[in-house]
């Protein structure tokens, strides 16, 4: 946003003011973070509030189908000229505008590896029928029936993405999507922040991230300016609330927990803190929608007809792809299983080369995830409280999950690749503890038995120590001193008998 003008409030951190008079309040007052929104208020939010939208809502009209990218523009311009959209999060959109337009959820990629799974099973089917002397009519029948089963994921992924969009990365004049933001957004994209102002954001989003302060730092670890990103929109928007004094109704697909508040893993709307600092800042409420629900509130109250299939799409654009990309490596594995005397099928395995690149390239990932894992994989197989303790780190949820979320980042990279297992991707496991209220609570995360023993095989090796923690280090070397005493006590029995 711009420089702050008279009105735009106190400054981006503001502790709670202190009352001119004490006085009797009710239940909500100064906890207005745990009631539950009803429709009615997300309707007048909709109606007569400051709508504003992440990049991540601009960039899924790329991924939508034809109707629901329909349905979500005239939506968007039934709202008006309350539409808003924060200069970061418009520059987040032009950033990585053309990587979803060439290849949109991934597209690109999967068809790739169906592809390639469909080349390497046709080739061992053949190999296989000649090894076995089979009919030639038995080959063509199971080759015809994993081409027609491929060719089935592949289409109906393709059908997702059933319009050439490279015109529109390369030609913006084409670019329909472009053409309709262009109209419907023309002067309700908020200006930079000035460069005074950018410099103290930039400050007190590392400051946030440090303290934990949400949102935005579960990204505290990316680099400058990145780190920032979700810091920059939040800013941004509460300038813009407090000079038009509205309510906001923020529009995003991000469901991280330093945009949400969980309870037994079910959203329950924006975290407490984000509430309480826009009411704090503008006097005004602070609403949170996903693009779906936004289509649903849409058609119940800007008279926009929006159908069913568009709210569906809104919903899963999400994961679809991946759940179809996970079915065609399944295909892909069962059949390899079913080939086992082939030799042309190249399935990656699970092997202590593989668990020393996974632990390598996990420390450069994230350095307290790649200790924790190392520490686990020597003590046990678990990454819990006693872990973190070791590390020097104050055992909490939020800290497990990050640990977890940077695992599964570099398992799901390397599966990816092409180098990695799919089954990879469940590397590890919750360990929760039931409450006597029933609730549960994260205890630690489980590293899955069939992947520890290369995992401890590879914490052994130079290249995955390079980077290691003084405590992964000590316990590695008493490690390999108990080992080297269960050889010697062996030998000694051996000598005897």
């Amino acid at each position: 946003m711009a420089a702050r003008t008279e009105d735009a409030g106190p400054e981006m951190s503001s502790p709670n003011p202190r009352p001119a008079e004490l006085s009797n309040r009710g239940i909500f007052d100064g906890f207005e973070g745990y009631r539950t929104a009803t429709r009615k208020e997300y309707v007048s939010a909709l109606k007569t509030g400051l709508v504003a939208l992440d990049a991540n809502v601009l960039l899924d009209l790329y991924r939508y189908g034809e109707q629901g990218r329909h349905d979500l523009i005239a939506a968007l311009r039934a709202i008006g000229d309350r539409l808003w959209v924060s200069h970061h999060a418009m520059a987040e959109f032009w950033r990585n505008r053309e990587s979803v337009l060439k290849d949109r959820g991934g597209t690109v990629q999967l068809v790739k590896t169906v592809n390639s799974s469909k080349d390497s099973i046709v080739k061992a089917i053949e190999f296989w029928g000649k090894q076995r002397s089979h009919p030639d009519e038995t080959v063509e029948e199971l080759t015809a029936e994993v081409t027609t089963s491929l060719d089935k994921i592949k289409d109906e992924v393709e059908e997702l993405s059933n319009e050439e969009t490279e015109l529109w990365a390369r030609d913006t004049s084409k670019d329909e999507v472009l053409q309709a933001l262009g109209e419907i957004l023309a002067g309700n994209v908020g200006p930079p922040l000035s460069e005074e102002d950018y410099a103290a954001a930039l400050t007190e989003a590392k400051r946030r991230g440090d303290e934990q302060i949400p949102p935005g730092y579960l990204d505290a670890k990316k680099p400058e300016p990145d780190s920032a990103g979700d810091f920059l929109v939040w800013e941004q928007l509460l300038l813009e609330a407090t000079r038009r004094k509205l309510d906001v109704l923020l529009i995003t697909r991000d469901a991280k927990d330093d945009w949400v508040r969980r309870e037994s893993g079910e959203i329950r709307g924006p975290r407490m803190e984000l509430i309480d600092e826009l009411r704090l800042r503008t006097g005004q409420q602070f609403y949170l929608r996903t693009p779906a629900q936004l289509l649903e509130l849409a058609q119940e109250s800007l008279a926009v007809h929006v159908s069913s299939e568009s709210v569906e799409d809104a919903a899963r654009i999400s994961d679809r792809v991946d759940v179809l990309w996970r079915q065609g490596r399944e295909l892909y594995r069962d059949t390899a299983n079913f080939l086992d005397n082939s030799k042309s099928l190249q399935e990656p395995r699970w092997n202590t080369e593989t668990a020393t690149r996974f632990l390598v390239e996990l420390g450069w990932l994230d350095r307290l995830a790649g200790d924790a894992t190392k520490l686990a994989v020597l003590t046990g197989g678990t990454v819990g409280h006693e872990v973190l303790m070791r590390l020097g780190i104050t055992p909490e949820p939020l800290i497990l999950r990050q640990i977890a979320a940077a695992i599964e980042e570099q398992a799901k990279r390397m599966v990816q690749e092409g180098e990695a297992p799919v089954e990879a991707l469940d590397i590890v496991e919750p360990v929760r503890i039931k409450q006597p209220k029933g609730n549960s609570v994260l205890v630690a995360y489980k590293i899955r038995k069939e992947f520890l023993f290369d995992l401890l095989q590879a914490v052994k090796e130079p290249d995955s120590q390079m980077s290691s923690s003084p405590a992964v280090k000590v316990e590695l070397n008493d490690f390999l001193k108990r080992l080297k005493r269960l050889e010697w006590d062996s030998n000694d029995d051996a000598s005897e008998s």
